[in-house]
């Protein structure tokens, strides 16, 4: 319940313009290990989480609460509707000023009918109606890649998995 109301209360500051980009310094490989960490936590036997860091540097300058909102609700995501395990990928790459995240797991896939509209407030893809959430998530992602002048794109298969590609910028101080 507690997570509903945050998620809300979010979406409610993202509407009338309230949320505050504050990019800092921020030690990315730290961050990202402890957020996998967390999300350990959420799996089952059969998931194998697995962590590839291909930057030269771990200190890099982003707002460390949004893009953890970003990080954990994609991975909690990849857990979630992953129900019978599989492989679930955190990937972080640079290329210049740009910092590149993949999110990919081998779980039950969007339909791509549902891809259009997964991105706005409330919107359930059909195939997870048994598995809990608010449909939130994914604006507030979306809100949060916004705010760092990046992109997002989902690539997903039904029954194979999804895979979840967004940018940052880097270059803000």
């Amino acid at each position: 319940m507690t997570s509903l109301l945050d998620d809300v209360l979010t979406l409610s500051r993202v509407d009338r313009g309230k949320i505050n980009f504050s990019p800092t310094k921020v030690n990315l490989r730290e961050l990202c290990s402890q957020l996998l960490n967390e999300v350990h936590f959420q799996t089952l036997p059969g998931h194998n989480l697995i962590f590839n860091y291909n930057l030269e540097e771990d200190e890099h300058i982003i707002d460390n609460k949004l893009l953890t909102q970003i990080l954990s609700n994609l991975l909690s995501n990849a857990v979630k509707f992953s129900p019978e395990g599989g492989k679930i990928l955190l990937d972080v790459t640079q290329k210049e000023d740009i910092i590149e995240f993949v999110v990919e797991d081998e779980g039950l896939g969007i339909d791509k009918n549902d891809l259009k509209n997964i991105f706005e407030p409330f919107y359930r893809g059909k195939n997870v109606a048994d598995i809990h959430g608010s449909g939130l998530g994914l604006n507030i992602v979306k809100n949060a890649v916004d705010l760092h002048n990046g992109q997002i794109t989902i690539d997903s298969q039904l029954n194979e998995g999804t895979k979840i590609t967004f940018t940052i910028r880097t270059n803000y101080l």
